[in-house]
């Protein structure tokens, strides 16, 4: 054997595959829906107060810094942009979608010990497929580098069973591309056109489909040793029906809802009526009461009296 580190995946009788490295056994990734691991729901009597405080918020305080957070960069949000985003018509810009994913960043860390080098998904920046789509030089930006890093994450990203790819197009509409590693499949949940049927769907999207498992399998080579992805080896599957079509200020929020429910295989749990305005207070509270955050939030909107 070479000093290389080999991985071979194996179907196991659990929910896991079995990573062989030249020492060791590294369990890979045991769904977090199977260890009732999830993220807790703010009660609706402290989310939506809340949502109701930040509208009503004094101008005064909306120019302040609402959200601080440093890892792995400088990210920083008003209130002003608090408010646009989480009451406005157009939705999670991309700054915003990126505070959402280091709240989930942070809560998914949670679920593991600092022994533990093994996690059941991880999910990219949305820069990742952009730069991949439209950036023939992707391996030399530093960001990919980092995002493929184990040392900036605490785990073993060659164990990851699930890597997330959300993507903006040009038309600013979002969509999720789930990369299933042990059955080698990419799961398309597309939140505007689920409804327009299996053939069209996978038309619209096997071509981005390849070129990110492609981008995935580069970056796994260039950036962790002994990770092998081969693309010849992926299938796409493309959701259907997964509820009605989505207008572009909901696409956002929809990504938040397949990273919370989608198991793998399914979305464990649907959208109701009141779905988008629950999900947004609770994702306001989530966002602004992480550990990480060194902003300052008004308190009538962080922790509002019920």
């Amino acid at each position: 054997m070479t000093g290389e580190e080999e991985i071979v995946f194996q179907p196991a009788k659990r929910p896991c595959v079995y990573v062989r490295q030249r020492r060791k056994k590294v369990v890979f990734a045991i769904s977090s829906f199977v260890l009732g691991q999830c993220y807790k729901e703010i009660r609706h009597a402290v989310a939506n107060p809340g949502s109701r405080n930040m509208k009503q918020s004094f101008r005064g305080t909306r120019p302040r810094i609402w959200f601080k957070h440093e890892e792995p960069d400088l990210l920083e949000m008003t209130g002003d942009e608090f408010v646009d985003q989480f009451t406005g018509l157009c939705g999670l810009n991309y700054r915003g979608f990126v505070v959402v994913i280091r709240m989930m960043w942070e809560v998914e860390l949670t679920w593991m010990t600092p022994a533990q080098r093994n996690r059941w998904r991880h999910i990219l920046l949305p820069l990742w497929a952009e730069l991949v789509a439209y950036d023939k030089n992707y391996l030399a930006n530093s960001k990919v580098k980092e995002m493929f890093t184990s040392e900036v994450w605490g785990y073993d990203l060659r164990c990851c069973r699930m890597i997330m790819a959300p993507r903006r197009d040009r038309e600013q509409y979002w969509t999720l591309y789930a990369i299933d590693m042990s059955e080698c499949i990419v799961h398309v949940l597309d939140p505007r056109d689920s409804c327009i049927g299996e053939e069209r769907l996978l038309e619209k999207h096997s071509g981005i489909c390849e070129k990110l498992i492609t981008g995935l399998g580069k970056c796994a080579r260039e950036f962790c040793k002994g990770w092998e992805v081969v693309p010849e080896k992926f299938t796409y599957k493309c959701h259907e029906e997964l509820h009605g079509p989505a207008d572009i200020d909901e696409s956002a929020f929809d990504m938040v809802h397949y990273f919370k429910y989608f198991d793998g295989k399914s979305l464990v749990n649907g959208r109701s009526k009141e779905w988008n305005k629950q999900l947004k207070g609770n994702v306001l509270q989530m966002v602004l009461g992480m550990k990480g955050n060194k902003g300052c939030p008004p308190k009538g909107v962080l922790a509002p009296e019920v």
